[in-house]
């Protein structure tokens, strides 16, 4: 019987190639191996649909001087730059301690998709992190 060594895979964590990338644009903030969750409600693709569905992860969420970045694993969940009309369109909340709220329309995103999208990251930054990014949307719509 073979044992599989999970640290190995590093869930949650980033490529070096995506982590050099972030840090080429003055990393601002990364957690790596953060517990998350996305909730879809309402969700309409073609070929799929949800009225409420969640699911949980290890991720990673990044702030650099140009974007906030989210990733499930190694894929990514979130990129947006904050001179983007879209990073306007993004709410970001602490609706609890440690944990933050990063909620859009997915049709913002896709003409093909419908429905609310939620990624809540467990961090103990979560209050800079939001402080951080109302900032910079305040600074990006001037």
């Amino acid at each position: 019987m073979s044992i599989i060594n999970l640290s190995a895979l590093n869930p949650g964590r980033l490529c070096a190639e995506t982590a050099s990338g972030l840090a080429s644009e003055g990393l601002f903030f990364l957690a790596e191996g953060v517990p998350a969750s996305v909730t879809c409600r309402d969700y309409r693709t073609p070929g799929r649909s949800a009225n409420c569905s969640r699911r949980f992860f290890l991720g990673s969420v990044a702030l650099t001087q140009q974007r906030i970045a989210a990733f499930a694993f190694q894929a990514r969940l979130l990129n947006v730059r904050f001179d983007d009309e879209l990073f306007a369109r993004l709410s970001i909340t602490v609706p609890r301690p440690r944990r933050l709220l990063v909620s859009f329309a997915a049709e913002d995103f896709s003409e093909q998709r419908r429905g609310q999208v939620e990624y809540l990251f467990y961090t103990r930054q979560a209050r800079t992190i939001e402080r951080h990014l109302k900032n910079e949307g305040s600074t990006s719509n001037e």
